[in-house]
């Protein structure tokens, strides 16, 4: 299918004070709605601010006393934007999310497989939410919180001077859902909602509108170009309306579109990645240019990875947001899973003091900065021979006399660190090195626990959409 466009709307509201000279902010003037600028020779100029300081967001009444004592938000370090602002290029400080292997009990997938986040846990998150890069609870779920305020200044002329004449403050929050499935039969696609959260409109600005779209720009991997849109708006456009409309229902909605072939292995894992960020349009008569403000960035990917998911093909392709890394925790106390726990947690605790001994050791996937990379055996032959060879490796040691005896009566697992299902596996040394050889711990691990604890890692790979490569990390509490 080939989508329209490539710029999505998002309409959405805000509400005004008229902040003319002498009168305090919030309250009405005598005269609300001067003459047209035709009429009085009035011209008028819009000045906006975009605000993430969590502090501000939260006490935005002194953002407007700084406004109307001293014209500007300089002394609070905050300089309006212009259409000739586009978003900083993008810089992301360090983010990642953890579930607990618990949510996935007997590798069972989970009923609700998103754990989208609410208005209220995104007014809740502070300071996370209102970074640039916004706040990603996981792979499917993003808010991003600001704080708006548009100021629109007459001037008359020849010689009569400027003052403002209307005013927008509004805390506009955008949530996003990523998502597994299809939009229709192949593309991939994601939703979101835009809430304005208006506080104030008065003044010129009550005849204004306001448009809130999204700009993006995407691209398939390594350059491919099989289709035209790897970032294209589907259906849902969002709103263009007055901002007298967005006062009595200030939500709006998007969605973007990756167009895609069918899942499968002669097609490969179709990813594409996407930026997108929002524009503010405000619209009145005799506004000079420079009513448009850019958001900021954010960023998804698109894929129709068939091996996560070969008998259920309703996974088989989806959308995530990825400018995070992701994190799988297994607990000491979680009975099902507590023997691999207790390995994972003492083996890097301890390196040296391992199953094969080596005294330089290293096992990565403590943490967002010292991760594993996901081996997917059914990405690909290469993919599934590495993976044949990290489990050849263990199981050779765990049946060599160098492997200690079975700690007692009963079942139990040589289980390996890092998995075999990753590129840190046992066979690391064969591909990448002798410099790794020896760099995995082995243990002998309670056979229901340590299957337990491989049946939920191998859901959270096809929940989260784990890829092939993708980088992760498995604390231990």
């Amino acid at each position: 299918m080939k989508y329209g466009r490539s710029v999505a709307v998002l309409a959405a509201a805000a509400l005004l004070v008229l902040v003319p000279a002498g009168t305090a902010a919030g309250q009405e003037p005598d005269n609300p709605s001067p003459a047209t600028p035709r009429e009085t020779g009035t011209k008028h100029h819009l000045r906006t601010w975009l605000i993430n300081d969590p502090e501000l967001i939260k006490n935005q009444q002194r953002v407007l006393d700084t406004l109307r004592r001293t014209g500007s938000l300089d002394t609070l370090g905050i300089a309006p934007v212009t259409d000739m602002t586009r978003p900083k290029p993008y810089q992301q400080e360090p983010a990642s999310y953890t579930v607990d292997s618990s949510r996935f009990p007997q590798g069972t997938k989970p009923a609700d497989p998103y754990q989208y986040i609410t208005e209220q846990e995104c007014e809740q998150a502070g300071e996370k939410a209102s970074r640039p890069q916004g706040w990603i609870k996981n792979h499917f779920s993003y808010c991003q919180r600001t704080l708006m305020v548009i100021q629109d200044v007459g001037c008359r002329f020849p010689f009569g001077g400027c003052r403002p004449t209307g005013l927008l403050v509004a805390r506009p929050m955008i949530i996003g859902h990523g998502k597994q499935g299809g939009y229709g039969a192949d593309d991939r696609w994601a939703h979101f909602d835009v809430r304005l959260n208006p506080s104030f409109l008065s003044g010129t600005m009550r005849r204004a509108d306001l448009e809130v779209y999204f700009e993006t720009d995407g691209e398939y991997e390594n350059g491919g170009d099989w289709f035209e849109d790897p970032c294209a708006i589907g259906d849902k456009e969002g709103r263009d309306d007055s901002l007298l409309s967005w006062r009595a229902n200030d939500g709006a909605e998007v969605e973007l579109v990756s167009e895609a072939d069918a899942p499968s292995a002669e097609q490969g894992q179709q990813i594409a990645t996407c930026t997108f960020h929002p524009v503010y349009d405000f619209d009145l008569v005799g506004f000079d240019p420079g009513s448009e403000a850019h958001g900021h960035e954010g960023g998804m990917r698109f894929d129709s990875a068939w091996y996560l998911a070969p008998q259920e093909p309703g996974q088989q392709l989806g959308s995530v947001f990825d400018r995070t890394t992701p994190g799988m925790t297994y607990r000491r106390d979680d009975t099902p899973v507590a023997g691999v726990a207790d390995h994972i947690g003492d083996a890097r605790q301890n390196p040296s003091g391992t199953i094969p001994s080596r005294s330089d050791k290293t096992l990565e996937g403590s943490g967002p900065q010292d991760t594993l990379r996901r081996l997917a055996p059914g990405a690909g032959q290469s993919q599934q021979e590495r993976y044949a060879a990290n489990r050849r490796v263990v199981r050779n040691f765990c049946r060599s006399a160098a492997m200690p005896p079975k700690p007692g009566p009963g079942l139990y697992d040589c289980d390996e660190y890092a998995f075999a299902s990753t590129y840190e596996g046992a066979a690391r040394h064969e591909y990448e090195g002798s410099q790794h050889e020896g760099h995995y711990s082995v243990r002998w691990v309670n056979r229901s626990q340590n299957r337990e604890a491989g049946s939920r890692l191998g859901r959270w790979y096809t929940n989260d959409r784990i890829l092939n490569g993708d980088e992760f990390f498995v604390p231990i509490d």
